[in-house]
């Protein structure tokens, strides 16, 4: 598979080790929630955020993603923080919970794939 495949596996070994409440994708075109999606987590919620609202019914479509529509910051760290808001806002995770997100930032025009571990609340 591809270096994204790898990455959301190495994401979702992770959740399952820590226990993670859930693991967040954040995807422009929808190959990163498809990759999530084949992952199976069961134990953890799998949610994917995308700046494009015409992803949204094909996201809903795929297996145990729950999508939502983000605006993305310049700042990747900034639509983390704005993610991790948004997930303790709608209860979607409780306060305090481990959250496992894999993110897709370009920078100096490169796409560089991140895994962060975050503590919510």
């Amino acid at each position: 598979g591809d270096i994204h495949s790898k990455i959301v596996r190495q994401a979702a070994d992770l959740a399952r080790e820590l226990n993670a409440a859930a693991m967040v994708v954040f995807t422009r075109s929808g190959r990163m929630a498809h990759h999530a999606a084949w992952t199976r987590l069961l134990k953890c919620k799998m949610i994917t955020f995308t700046n494009n609202p015409t992803l949204l019914p094909q996201l809903s479509l795929l297996w145990g993603i729950h999508p939502i529509l983000l605006d993305f910051q310049y700042d990747p760290n900034q639509t983390v923080r704005d993610a991790g808001e948004h997930l303790l806002k709608n209860n979607l995770v409780p306060q305090g919970s481990t959250v496992v997100f894999v993110t897709e930032a370009t920078i100096k025009d490169k796409t560089v794939d991140t895994i962060q571990v975050e503590t919510l609340g």
